[in-house]
């Protein structure tokens, strides 16, 4: 079915979405400020597993 301004397909509105979706992150990772170091090595512990392991793989 036809949607939207532009009476385009459902599906095809991807074809407008993608591109400017991806435009306005590029857009907003260049307008913002990076994370300081004490934030960056809070994020890379933050993502290093410990303690035991909860959930194991069951082995054939």
């Amino acid at each position: 079915s036809k949607v939207g301004w532009f009476n385009v397909n459902n599906i095809s509105s991807a074809l407008f979405g993608l591109p400017i979706g991806f435009g306005v992150m590029i857009i907003v990772s260049l307008l913002t400020p990076a994370p300081s170091r004490e934030m960056q090595a809070f994020i890379d512990e933050i993502r290093k597993p410990r303690g035991e392991t909860v959930l194991k793989e069951k082995s054939a």
